[in-house]
Order: C-alpha cells, then structure tokens, then sequence
C-alpha cells in the first residue's frame, strides 16, 4: 500500500478495546502494535492494574468499564467476571471511525453504532467456553466452583452469547492457523489471517553457534499449562542444565519439583526478566525450549529466531505455523518428558544457520503486520 494511504489511515478515529490490562502478555503486546499503527486512537478495557498501566501504556489514552468503579473491585475482580460481556456492551463508539477488539475473552461484546465497523482480531475463542483447557488456574476461586457446578446450565447459554458476538463483527481475523481453524469451528466464520508482530529491535543477534554457552532457556509464564513440569523434568533426567525466566502461580510447585528430583544444580530460576535481559539470554542460550501443547501463536520462538537461536517445541499449536523443522529448530511429538528427553539427548545447535532463524523470523516483523492490517481495514472500509 502507498505511504500516502498508510498515512490516511493512521488518522482515522480508532477505539482499541482489551478484554483487560491486569499484566503483560502477547495480547497486550498487539494493542501496543496497532497503537503504533492507527496514531489516533484510544485504548478502552474492562478493568486495568495501575501499576501495568503506568509501566507499559503511559503515553496512551487508557479508558475503563464500569467495572472497574464497583465496590471492592479488586477483591471481588474475579466474583465481577460476568458483569464483563455487559461492560462491554455498554461502551460508546459514536464518535469513532473504527472499532478494533482484541479478544480471546469478552472484548469482542462491544457494539458500535450501524456506521461504525467493528474490526475482531480473535487471539482464539474463549478456552473455558469451547476448548476446557488452562482454566484450571482459578479453579481454587469459590466463583469458579460455583460455576462448575451450574456449568450444565450456563454453558450453552454463554456458548450462544460468544459466538452471536463473534458473527457481529464486520471483519474477523484470526492470529494464527490454530486459531483459525477453532474459529471455523466453533464460530462458522472464515477469517482473515493476521499474525501478530513481534518486537525485534531490542534483539541482538549471534551468528556464532558455537560461541553459546551449555544450558537451555525457557522464557514466559510459569504455569502448569505451558507445560514447564514436563520441561524440568526432561531437563533433569537428562542432565541439561536450564535457566527460567518467568514468573506466574506454578512456581512455587514448580520449584518444589525441582527439590524432589534433586535437580538444584540444573535448574535455576530467574524470575521476571527486562528485554535486555531476556535479549542476552536469548543471544548466549545453545536453545529455546517451548514445551506448550496447544499455544495459540507464540511469540518467544520467533524473538529466539531474531536472535539466531535455535527453538525446541512441541509439535502442535502455532509454532507449527513459526519453527522450521531441521532449519529453525526442532519438535518432540509426544507430550511427555520421555519425548523431549529424547530430542534434548540428539540436540546439536551448531547443526543450525543462525542467518536461516533471522530470516524465519523477518517474516513475523511489525512492517509485515502494519502491511497486512492495512489492506485489511482498507477492504473493510471499502
């Protein structure tokens, strides 16, 4: 697309709605990116964490729900959960020329005015709704219990509610070809495909395999259902030593496991890590372990790539769609950690062209994504 149609667009009148800013993720990372792209625009959600806000979107024009005003919202944020489908409802567009939601929740509720587009960039149907996958992260919420027990009763309800939002949309994209197919799937809608950008700036890159040092990485959330259990254990059996950098409500466990194997002095804990942290990791890592069975899209395989680094995955989910086999990296294809013990044992990363990763990875850059989204909202438009 010309820049002159690049620039019109930056000045249409943009709501860019979030299911919730209560920390930092890849969703929060594509309202960052289209942000970038439509300069005139306003970030609505349902609730935020100050502390989120202040850090990641300081410079933007951040908007809340009514929720986010209820009597003891913070302690009562998860008790508040349905009222979130009304919220979004209830939010006023008029005055906007475009409404894009970023929803794997309830953001994609809204409704806009007749002459207002509305734009769904799906990061996937909601799991506790169509896949019953990672819900079991606030299963301990007295909420959660309650609604497992009436679940017979509002699942369909909530079923019919999600997908009636869905098929409002004007426009719907789907981030990745998993994704996709669970649109067409529970939705009955073809989407469009647009993956998400990755941030590559920060990343430096090794051209020399040989200069990596002699353990493995695993960066994101530390929870059961990345999978990271399997991955110490792996680590452990095999005796590769594996550095962690995350935080999340599994490490605690996690870190228990570790001492019941006696595999102190293969793993080590990082906590939460700045991207230049994480850059340098990435740069002196001999590979990246990405032990997540159904992962939407993923976007630490691909900021390995950028660094020349070569990634070790699990076959299925979006890396499928990201990770070369033989050329970018590797997948084990059972889910257990005998599978991944076994690719971690023939592992050689000096059997990789660190320039094949870079290139792999210019594919998912923010210019490809600002190009695709272009197009997309020009046709809408038209």
């Amino acid at each position: 697309m010309k820049n002159s149609k690049k620039q019109k667009l930056k000045k249409l009148k943009v709501a860019i709605v979030a299911d919730e800013l209560q920390y930092w993720g890849g969703a929060q990372d594509d309202i960052v990116a289209f942000s970038k792209i439509f300069q005139n625009s306003v970030i609505y959600t349902s609730i935020y964490e100050q502390e989120v806000v202040e850090k990641f979107f300081k410079d933007f024009d951040i908007r809340s729900s009514f929720v986010q005003k209820m009597p003891f919202e913070r302690k009562l944020r998860e008790e508040y959960f349905l009222l979130y489908p009304l919220a979004f409802r209830l939010l006023n567009f008029r005055e906007y020329d475009l409404v894009i939601s970023v929803s794997s929740a309830f953001a994609k509720f809204v409704r806009p005015p007749k002459n207002v587009k509305h734009f769904l960039y799906c990061l996937t149907p909601p799991r506790y709704l169509w896949l019953d996958t990672r819900s079991g992260r606030r299963g301990d919420k007295w909420t959660y219990k309650l609604y497992s027990l009436l679940k017979p009763l509002f699942h369909s309800y909530w079923r019919r509610k999600d997908k009636q939002a869905a098929r409002r949309a004007d426009m719907v994209a789907a981030n990745s070809r998993e994704v996709s197919k669970r649109i067409k799937k529970f939705y009955g809608i073809n989407p469009k495909m647009l993956h998400p950008p990755v941030e590559m700036g920060y990343i430096d890159f090794n051209e020399d395999m040989k200069s990596r040092k002699d353990w493995f990485l695993y960066v994101g959330r530390v929870e059961k259902y990345k999978g990271v259990d399997l991955m110490v254990k792996a680590c452990i059996q095999s005796k590769k030593k594996l550095k962690i950098a995350g935080t999340g409500s599994y490490i605690q466990e996690l870190e228990e496991i570790v001492k019941d194997l006696n595999g102190e002095e293969y793993i080590e804990f990082l906590g939460y890590v700045e991207n230049d942290e994480k850059a340098n990791l990435l740069y002196n890592t001999r590979g990246l372990i990405f032990p997540v069975k159904d992962e939407d899209f993923g976007i630490v395989p691909i900021e390995a790539n950028a660094a020349g680094c070569p990634v070790l995955a699990f076959a299925g989910g979006g890396v499928l769609e990201t990770i070369k086999e033989g050329e970018t990296g590797r997948f084990f294809k059972e889910y257990s950690s005998d599978s991944l013990v076994k690719e971690l044992e023939r592992w050689d990363e000096t059997k990789f062209d660190p320039k094949v990763c870079k290139e792999q990875a210019k594919n998912f850059s923010f210019e490809v994504f600002e190009n695709k989204m272009t197009h997309l909202v020009k046709e809408l438009l038209d």
